[in-house]
């Protein structure tokens, strides 16, 4: 992390008014490249009764952003009603991801 990105992770938003600065920051901020999109889908299900899944984790997607200043790279998914949302330090699974994807 540095000066020129975010200064702390959010595992969940709590409420808009916890998302709106960081959107505010991202749409205003000259050094946070946007390298693409996970557009989610439906995880493995833990287990399967007569071959329907259950217990699947659901994935809503997220967008990549790059620092330019220190190479952090960070997940947002923006928060949707009852989904929080978060804002992450991506991992290098999660850059996989996105440039699959591309």
């Amino acid at each position: 992390m540095c000066p020129n990105c975010f200064s702390k992770e959010y595992l969940k938003f709590e409420s808009f008014n916890e998302f709106e600065p960081v959107r505010i920051q991202i749409e205003n901020s000259s050094t946070l490249r946007h390298i693409g999109e996970h557009t989610g889908g439906l995880g493995k299900p833990l287990f399967k009764i007569f071959g329907i899944g259950f217990g699947g984790r659901t994935d809503f997607g997220f967008d990549l952003y790059q620092c330019e200043i220190c190479n952090e790279y960070w997940k947002l998914a923006e928060p949707d009603y009852a989904w929080r949302g978060y804002l992450l330090k991506a991992s290098a699974e999660d850059i996989a991801c996105v440039q699959i994807q591309k």
